[in-house]
């Protein structure tokens, strides 16, 4: 997630560099930025599939669990307290989140991201490394 964020401060920093205001700036910020975290999501697959190619296991597949039950647990608690207030989608998942909202997604949804990115990437190794072995028949 680390390698993800900076890639996202690279991607903003040149943005902001080019133009504040221009086509650039909007593109970078949407790239890197919430709902998507791209870089964050492209980190963790590599991550993944690196990580499952120098060791494998099988807890890679399931490395989306707790991130996930945190997540869970965060959506299930903002519904029932917070939700008169704000959207608990824009909370968590949309691009209307503002202020404090947003380190909601940064703290619990991009890790959940991350860590979905990082287990498609070990079944993706794991799937590409039994092809390899093909059996002969």
């Amino acid at each position: 997630m680390l390698t993800g964020f900076l890639s996202s401060l690279l991607i903003v920093g040149i943005g902001i560099m080019v133009n504040e205001q221009g086509f650039l700036f909007r593109l970078t910020d949407r790239i890197s930025g919430e709902p998507l975290w791209a870089p964050e999501i492209v980190a963790g697959l590599l991550f993944g599939w690196l990580a499952y190619k120098r060791a494998p296991s099988r807890l890679a597949f399931g490395s989306w669990a707790v991130p996930g039950a945190i997540l869970l647990w965060n959506v299930a608690s903002w519904q029932r307290t917070m939700s008169q207030y704000d959207s608990t989608w824009s909370t968590f998942f949309g691009t209307g989140c503002g202020g404090s909202e947003c380190l909601y997604q940064l703290v619990l949804t991009a890790p959940f991201y991350t860590s979905v990115a990082y287990s498609a990437g070990a079944v993706i190794a794991n799937v590409r490394g039994h092809r390899g072995k093909g059996v002969c028949s």
